[in-house]
């Protein structure tokens, strides 16, 4: 009788370790080598360097489950620890008592990144936690969260997390790429929201305008990734100018991993993991073509997702048969719609 207590013992313990797997707190930093996964185990946080080598290493949130390793924020992705194998002991990513991660870097623990949450009271006890969408949070005893690393985007847009899709001048907070294949430092393409016009997405190529398109609500993308398998991806805005608006992808339970990723090379690329040839499938992409980036047919040209994409019908949304113009269109900037349709992909 004995004997079955311990082992039961034993299992409720490490169940209880499992669990608490995915948090760090005052007490329990994060050290290279150590990676916490999030409950359901679709996300994992550690410590990476994009190009194998421990000389140069970032702290960031990675797909758990699936073999090609693909990240989808990068917290100190402009400053890299430099390190050794001899100094390496002394970087961590910790949670402070006034409820701030702080990344350390190797000589003697200075500070390379932080978070400036600002808790006067109320601090004691927080956590940080990987979610299963793949969002960090700060979050205090009470339950509340008072920082979300995907308010602090890197290049990629997951599902079932809200994204602010208005301008902001600090590129920090908008969608930026990846300066390289395997250089995750802040590239020259931003992504972010544009209501000055009419609400559009729109992409930038440092200061210029690279492609921008109207959002739309609750307008589905439909794609195909084999002729027997189907999915859908919800794309939602929500909110109103003055308060910020919120843009959100939703997926049905069952579906493959997706995500939205704004490439090195300034394509906006919709992505699904194919699991049968074990790699992510762009499905959609923009600018569809080269005549798709701003600009590039003349003032007078027609919009290009008036060629590119055919409207769907959606019960949530309902679309115009003809784009409006007024006379601030012109000039080089596009048409607007009230809403817009999303590209389905034939099999």
């Amino acid at each position: 009788m004995a004997s079955y207590l311990q082992v039961f013992v034993f299992l409720l313990l490490l169940v209880c370790f499992c669990k608490s797997d995915d948090s760090l707190t005052p007490a329990r930093p994060l050290s290279p080598g150590e990676v916490p996964v999030s409950g359901g185990g679709a996300f994992a946080l550690g410590f990476f360097s994009p190009t194998n080598s421990t000389s140069e290493l970032y702290v960031g949130v990675w797909y758990n489950k699936i073999p090609v390793r693909t990240y989808v924020w990068v917290a100190n992705r402009n400053v890299p620890i430099k390190t050794s194998s001899s100094s390496s002991s002394s970087v961590k990513l910790f949670l402070t008592n006034g409820s701030d991660l702080v990344l350390s870097d190797a000589n003697g623990g200075g500070t390379v990144w932080t978070t400036a949450n600002n808790i006067s009271s109320g601090g004691d006890g927080a956590t940080a936690v990987l979610l299963d969408t793949g969002n960090f949070v700060v979050r205090l005893p009470d339950g509340s969260e008072v920082w979300r690393s995907f308010e602090h985007p890197t290049d990629t847009i997951v599902p079932n997390v809200s994204f602010r899709l208005i301008y902001v001048a600090d590129r920090s907070r908008r969608i930026v790429s990846w300066r390289g294949p395997d250089d995750p430092s802040a590239g020259d393409f931003s992504m972010c929201g544009d209501s000055s016009s009419g609400l559009q997405i729109v992409v930038w190529n440092a200061t210029r305008l690279h492609w921008r398109r109207p959002a739309w609500t609750g307008a589905p993308i439909f794609g195909v990734m084999q002729r027997n398998t189907s999915f859908k991806l919800y794309q939602t805005i929500d909110g109103d100018t003055s308060n910020g608006l919120r843009f959100r992808l939703t997926v049905p339970d069952g579906s493959p991993p997706m995500r939205l990723t704004l490439e090195y090379t300034g394509m906006l690329t919709f992505l699904s993991w194919d699991s049968n040839t074990s790699s992510w499938t762009a499905f959609s992409e923009f600018p569809a073509a080269a005549y798709d980036q701003y600009a590039s047919c003349g003032p007078s040209a027609p919009a290009p997702a008036a060629r590119q994409l055919r409207r769907a019908s959606a019960s949530t949304a309902s679309f115009p048969s003809t784009p409006s113009t007024s006379p601030e269109d012109v000039g080089g900037r596009r048409p607007t719609w009230d809403a817009a349709a999303a590209p389905e992909m034939a099999s």
